[in-house]
């Protein structure tokens, strides 16, 4: 009836009302259906809070029964990000002609890693201004001088792009395909933007040897600063393996692993201290004398006068107000548009790769997962940030997993044991060290963000550090950061003999193995020849392009087994869907009263299931013999050492 009274009101209406109807009907269903999409859009974002909401008080706690690990993995955070920024902050006034410095880069660090690690879902997370990021300011200021465009305005402008798409990608839950994001391109990336951190910190020790040689003593300043450079980092490399040490008890070692860059920072500034011939030779830290902008100008002119006085002591114009507006032309906004498309995507890029990594199920945090809520930070974070000539923010790597690694509680299979024999095989087991539980707080970051701004308050802090330890620093971190990747140990692989290749690839050909590992050389080489061109933005793209050569190009040449080996293992993603084990084929081993005591080897199935490995073929008379080896006594060895040998005779007869 409903019907039929609505098809007769329809034959009496005009034809006006009967658009006007269907107008509203559509205005309404679109209406419903964009509440709809908020909803789940946000559902996403706040989920995330809610579930870190019952983890507040736990982030304190944790931190108070953990007080030696909180503070040497903030001490740790703090001079590798606090080195690294100085050396970025340091280059970049140099590169875009003191238009944006050390102070907006300290600024911005300590501010946004505050806020962060008391809001952010994930405060292990390290936000900070990155290489990548100072590569892309260095090009915006290019592209402003080519423009004519006034560089912190089209900063503010391309700020405010790249913070709505940041905000639209985080509220649309764009992070769900980042599971997408294979090991592949994780390996790629990280060892991008690690070897930046490398590159800077070579190219920083040579450039401190060229035009050098007309001077004896230049020269032997140089050398100086460069013996200094190479203490800070092989310090810092050989005591952070201190836990591997057979020298000093346990405790010790894992405190001088902890401080390992304290340490070396601390020893290389004595060292330079220790002549008075060569103090005053060596190059510190220049810290602003006061907390304000870098860029100085006057009112008429609101180009920075550094790039028309050679030497900053004689700019005697007042600096910049922090505020630096936006631009009113529409060209302006339409070039930060183009230009914030590729900075998004590559931002997007570094933020899932970094909370990823950081996040990983073999790193040990088990407060969840969290991935939206720091994405819509930074995207906050970078469309008000530039207002005020700050640079840009993401996650950054290395230094997100290092937090992590830096606040383990780690654990051996021998601890807590008493007798010395089996202290003496602890030691030798310390290199299989598994993390076993991750002192997870809020504290950590928020003492490392703290301190990263006391500089800005009291600049004699650092003045006696030498920048050759900066140079130090952050090759140690990029080289820290590019050995800890799958992708390494490969390469080392292309001379290994194929007796020593690790049991985890003794199974596939090496060509498969060697061919997998040159794909990725080369597309790490694209990533630096396109980094290098004049379309550095671009760069992102070429990241993304990974994603199909993954998943349609490379299993034409690689069978799903091989890429389960080479795409697999410890940097599986954690939002990687599992797949569904395979059934255990029937068994075709007739059971053995021998065997009825079910030997278990390393607490799995026993021998008949091990038998149904797609890799053991035992037939019945493998079987008998195999149980003849296993029931023949040996008095020799106590019940323990028998039942332990006998299980490595399993082991090894499958193998």
């Amino acid at each position: 009836p409903g019907l039929l009274l609505r098809i007769v009101g329809r034959a009496y209406m005009s034809r006006a009302e009967v658009p006007l109807m269907r107008k509203k009907r559509r205005s309404r269903q679109s209406a419903r259906a964009s509440a709809v999409a908020i909803d789940a859009a946000t559902s996403d974002v706040g989920q995330e809070v809610v579930e870190r909401r019952a983890f507040c008080l736990e982030d304190y706690v944790t931190a108070a029964r953990n007080p030696s690990k909180t503070l040497s993995a903030s001490l740790f955070m703090f001079f590798a990000t606090l080195f690294s920024t100085v050396a970025l902050g340091s280059l970049i006034e140099k590169q875009t002609l003191s238009r944006i410095g050390l102070t907006e880069y300290l600024y911005m660090n300590s501010l946004a890693g505050i806020i962060h690690s008391l809001l952010g879902t994930q405060p292990l997370l390290v936000i900070r201004p990155t290489g990548p990021v100072t590569a892309i300011i260095i090009k915006l200021s290019g592209t402003s001088d080519h423009f004519g465009f006034n560089f912190h305005h089209f900063l503010a402008a391309t700020g405010v792009w790249v913070g709505l798409l940041l905000a639209a990608m985080a509220v649309a839950r764009v992070s769900r395909y980042a599971y997408r994001l294979t090991p592949f391109t994780h390996e790629i990336f990280a060892c991008f933007v690690c070897s930046i951190y490398l590159s800077d910190g070579i190219s920083s020790c040579i450039a401190r040897l060229e035009g050098s040689e007309d001077s004896f003593e230049r020269f032997g300043t140089a050398l100086f600063n460069l013996n200094l450079a190479a203490i800070t980092f092989g310090g810092s490399a050989v005591l952070a393996g201190a836990v591997s040490w057979r020298l000093l008890p346990r405790s010790v070692r894992a405190v001088i692993a902890d401080y390992a860059v304290t340490i070396a920072v601390v020893f290389t500034t004595a060292a330079s201290l220790w002549s008075d011939i060569a103090a005053p030779r060596v190059e510190r830290i220049s810290m602003p004398s006061t907390f304000s902008p870098t860029c100085h100008h006057t009112p008429s002119d609101f180009e920075c006068l550094h790039q028309h006085v050679p030497e900053p002591s004689l700019v005697t114009a007042p600096p910049r107000a922090w505020f630096v507006g936006f631009p009113v032309e529409p060209f302006c906004w339409l070039v930060a548009l183009a230009a914030a498309l590729p900075i998004s995507f590559f931002f997007f890029i570094d933020q899932s790769i970094s909370s990823l990594l950081c996040q990983l199920p073999s790193m040990g945090l088990r407060r969840g997962t969290y991935m939206h809520v720091s994405l819509l930070i930074v995207g906050v974070f970078n469309a008000v940030g530039p207002a005020f000539g700050l640079p840009f923010v993401t996650g950054s790597l290395p230094h997100s997993p290092q937090f992590v690694r830096s606040l383990t509680l780690a654990r051996t299979r021998e601890e807590g044991a008493e007798a010395e024999g089996e202290e003496e095989e602890e030691e030798e087991e310390l290199a299989s060290t598994s993390p076993l539980q991750v002192a997870e707080s809020r504290v950590a970051p928020l003492l490392m963000y703290t301190l990263m701004g006391l500089p800005l308050l009291s600049p004699g802090l650092l003045k006696l550090i030498p920048e050759a330890a900066i140079d130090g620093i952050l090759a140690y971190v990029g080289y820290e950061g590019i050995v800890s990747t799958d992708l390494y140990s490969r390469v080392l692989l292309l001379c290994t003999p194929r007796c020593n290749i690790p049991t985890r690839y003794a199974g596939l050909p090496l060509r498969v193995l060697h061919g997998f590992t040159a794909i990725q050389l080369a597309m790490l080489a694209l990533c630096w020849a396109v980094n290098l061109s004049p379309a550095g933005l671009c760069v992102a793209f070429v990241v993304l392009s990974l994603i199909p050569l993954r998943e349609r190009l490379l299993p034409r040449y690689f069978s799903t087994e091989q890429l389960a080996v080479l795409d697999g293992g410890s940097l599986a993603s954690p939002l990687t869907p599992q797949p569904t084990p395979p059934k255990a084929r029937p068994s075709r081993v007739a059971p053995d009263p021998h065997m009825s005591h079910a030997i278990v080897v390393h607490g799995e199935a026993p021998l008949a299931a091990a038998a149904n490995e797609e890799t053991a073929e035992v037939t019945v008379g493998d079987q008998a013999e195999l149980s003849a080896r296993l029931t023949e006594p040996d008095f020799s060895q106590p019940p323990e050492e028998t039942r332990v040998s006998r299980e490595k005779v399993v082991v090894d007869y499958l193998d």
